[in-house]
Order: C-alpha cells, then structure tokens, then sequence
C-alpha cells in the first residue's frame, strides 16, 4: 500500500500539516508533554539510523579519519603545485 504523509522534521508545530497524514522524522519532533496536541493526529514515526545521534556521531568520527588521512596525502600535493612548504594545520584551515 502506497500511502501519502506530510514528512515533519521540525518539533515546531507551526510546520505541521493540520488535517492530513504525517511521518515523523524521529521521536525527537514529539514533546511528550505536549503529547495532547499531536495525539489526535494520523502519524508515523520514521524508524531509521539516518536521524539518530548515536550513528550520527560514529559517521562524523569515519568521515573526520578519512579527512585526515587524506589531506595528510593531500598537503604534499598541494605543497609541489604551489611552490610552497606549508604545514599539514595550515592546509587544515584554508
């Protein structure tokens, strides 16, 4: 079944749709204190790693060792095309 929602990313309600389907990016977007204001309405909550901080934080740390390494091979590079002997920081910065 192919059904339609309202994809919500925001815990502002100002961005919900009023009378229609909604999918929920996270359970972060629902205050539980405030549960009477979405209860009522035809939701779904997404159940994927995408918008979960804790894979979120292990791929920021994968992508930060590659970076590294890369541009550790990247300033000797740069370094020969630009005439210059900068260090590895420097590179980091510009």
């Amino acid at each position: 079944m192919n059904e339609r929602r309202e994809f919500i990313i925001s815990p502002d309600k100002k961005y919900w749709g009023k009378n229609k389907p909604v999918l929920f990016a996270g359970d972060w977007c629902l205050d539980p204190a405030e549960r009477d204001k979405w209860d009522h309405l035809d939701y779904k909550i997404l159940q994927s790693d995408v918008f979960k901080t804790k894979e979120n934080l292990k791929q920021i740390s994968i992508c930060d060792e590659i970076y590294e390494k890369l541009l550790k091979e990247l300033s000797i590079q740069l370094n020969l095309i630009n005439k210059v002997n900068w260090s590895v920081r420097s590179w980091r910065i510009t």
